[in-house]
């Protein structure tokens, strides 16, 4: 078995990655001169021969579905993985070096009645996530998806996931009914309309789209057509 330590989270964020899978993710705290210094990981099972470079790509893939929950539970930052451990039969370590990153925190709320719990943010967003993770796992598509809504806000990303709605979710008739979405295609499609560099296309063949479709409001709904779809039960 490996572990990898990744960096590019708070105590807050673990935590929050902590109650979605327990059994992933763990942490080590040093005590460095009065100083708290703690360590974070993701658990690679089985792999036991394989190089420690495959072994820092495989866990920065599977990071990539987590860095999305993050994202959509109102975390900002991204995760980094920078040193592969190889958990030994007769349990030493073996340690490969590796690099860094940095984080930003969310908070949570609790309703209490006569001290007693009765709404927990925290709680509640907790379970939704593990049941929509479950989705996500269970599903290929919907689990390359959820990575897309990691990724950064841009035109060729958004298309992406565009794509993916239209062939598994709605047609491209209905997304288009869609106000945001109206103009959407046709706009990501034209590097007359949004500039070459942010277009899927570098030669236009057809003429620009009526109305420019706003980027900001076009991916607000993708993300929200995504979400839904993912959380339909298979």
């Amino acid at each position: 078995m490996w572990k990898v330590r990744f960096f590019g989270i708070d105590d807050s964020g673990f935590k929050f990655l902590k109650n979605l899978q327990s059994d992933l993710f763990s942490s080590k705290t040093h005590n460095l001169n009065n100083n708290q210094f703690v360590e974070y990981f993701i658990h690679i099972e089985g792999h036991g021969n394989e190089e420690a470079t495959k072994i820092l790509e495989k866990a920065e893939k599977e990071l990539k579905v987590y860095v999305a929950f993050l994202k959509i539970n109102g975390f900002e930052g991204s995760l980094k993985v920078d040193t592969p451990c190889k958990i030994n039969d007769d349990g030493t370590e073996t340690i490969y070096l590796f690099l860094e990153d940095k984080f930003i925190i969310t908070d949570n709320h609790e309703v209490s009645v006569n001290g007693e719990v009765v709404s927990s943010s925290s709680k509640d967003v907790t379970n939704n996530n593990k049941i929509f993770l479950e989705n996500v796992l269970a599903d290929e598509t919907k689990k390359e998806l959820m990575i897309l809504l990691g990724y950064e806000q841009n035109w060729i990303n958004a298309y992406k996931i565009y794509e993916i709605l239209k062939k598994h979710f709605k047609s491209e008739a209905e997304l288009k009914k869609y106000e945001e979405l109206k103009y959407f295609a046709h706009s990501a499609n034209s590097p007359e309309a949004i500039g070459i560099d942010n277009a899927r296309h570098a030669v236009q063949s057809h003429q620009n789209p009526n109305k420019i479709a706003n980027i900001v409001t076009s991916y607000k709904k993708l993300i929200e057509l995504a979400l839904n779809f993912i959380k339909q039960n298979a």
